[in-house]
């Protein structure tokens, strides 16, 4: 299927902007058929692979599901055959995918290793066929009998998912300590990595449970020696999004909004701002990183580098920004 290279056609034209944007999501596992919308030739197409289950009796934690995500042109009144992955079983079970252009296997649940040795944490699931491809977060590990680790988070369009935090060894007086720790989420839309089981007192038997991991395909923490049940995985998705045919893309209006600096590393700030002005922010998929009023407090650092949009609501407005 033909690829639309939006990236480099938006990075390249500087009067592109985005219009209203539809969206349908599928979050509950099965297969599924969606129908392009009458004069629709181009979608944002995402999936996102479940989570993989912690194992109990202080096992590791599962890896996170992940991430493929594009834009692609399609025929209006065609049907797409989606599947979204259930958490928990394994990576195929796991898979999400939009058949003929995207897949994201499901993160594998953790296992059981030997003492001393602190580990099984599974495999995070992997994303392809996408213009953004990225790969779920590992499980942290666990001690046999006693910890749990932590699961990994789910990868997103915004980078791979986190690992999962190793616990502790035991060394016969430790008992107090959590588990390790989950994985944190690269971002929206993608869910972090449960923690994994550890005790509430010296004498190990008050357990600190295990986590399941957040939605969409976190993984799950580890469960420890006295029978705390693991955490499952966050459930896999779908998600079309794609420009309302009654707006569609329409070129940059002249604006007398003023943005700087731009490039930004960090903050945007705008000149003149009364305060009351309200914002949407978004990346070049159309996916909303923020919405409200005054931008200039929120802190954009952890973005990955590229080219986004920000709207001033009510306005015509519509301003490239790029990250860097």
């Amino acid at each position: 299927m033909k690829k639309l290279y939006t990236f480099i056609f938006i990075a390249l034209l500087a009067d592109v902007s985005l219009g209203q944007i539809s969206s349908m999501t599928y979050s509950f596992s099965g297969n599924f058929t969606f129908t392009i919308p009458t004069g629709v030739t181009s979608m944002t197409m995402e999936v996102m692979g479940a989570g993989g289950r912690g194992i109990n009796n202080g096992g590791g934690g599962g890896g996170g599901g992940g991430y493929a995500g594009g834009v692609f042109t399609v025929v209006p009144g065609s049907t797409l055959a989606v599947r979204v992955g259930s958490a928990g079983v394994n990576p195929t079970v796991g898979t999400s995918s939009i058949t003929g252009y995207i897949v994201a296997t499901g993160g594998a649940n953790g296992t059981t290793v030997p003492n001393p040795s602190v580990g099984g944490g599974g495999a995070g699931g992997v994303g392809s066929g996408g213009m953004i491809n990225t790969t779920g977060g590992t499980g942290g590990g666990g001690y046999w009998t006693y910890f749990g680790g932590g699961g990994g988070a789910a990868a997103g369009p915004l980078g791979n998912g986190n690992n999962g935090g190793n616990c502790m060894a035991y060394t016969g007086s430790n008992c107090l300590q959590p588990g390790g720790a989950g994985g944190t989420s690269p971002g929206f839309p993608v869910g972090a990595g449960g923690k994994g089981a550890g005790f509430l007192n010296s004498g190990c038997t008050q357990t600190d449970p295990a986590a399941n991991g957040g939605f969409f395909g976190g993984g799950g923490g580890g469960g420890n020696g006295v029978g705390s049940t693991p955490g499952n995985g966050g459930g896999g998705a779908a998600r079309f999004s794609w420009p309302s045919v009654s707006t569609g893309i329409v070129g940059l209006s002249k604006s007398n909004v003023i943005v700087f600096p731009n490039p930004f590393t960090s903050k945007i700030n705008i000149q003149a701002a009364t305060g009351n002005e309200v914002y949407e922010f978004v990346n070049a998929l159309g996916q909303q990183i923020f919405v409200g009023k005054n931008i200039e407090e929120q802190d954009f650092s952890s973005l990955s580098n590229g080219v986004y949009f920000l709207k001033v609501l009510n306005t015509t407005s519509v301003i490239k920004l790029v990250k860097q």
